[in-house]
């Protein structure tokens, strides 16, 4: 499993632009949807924020 987020506010050290690369097997468990969906929103949420203050560094 290879995942590249775009990150956005997420901490200190990791400002909107950063890359984060996540690698490992794949964990098999119930995730609750509740959960997934909230997490979709948290990082739409970012993405739109980044595009909304900095659409000079989409490209």
């Amino acid at each position: 499993v290879h995942t590249q987020l775009n990150v956005a506010q997420v901490g200190p050290g990791l400002g909107p632009g950063q890359t984060v690369v996540v690698e490992g097997e794949p964990i098999i468990k119930p995730i609750p949807y509740t959960n997934i969906a909230y997490q979709s929103i948290i990082i739409g949420v970012g993405y739109v924020i980044t595009f909304a203050t900095r659409p000079w560094q989409v490209i």
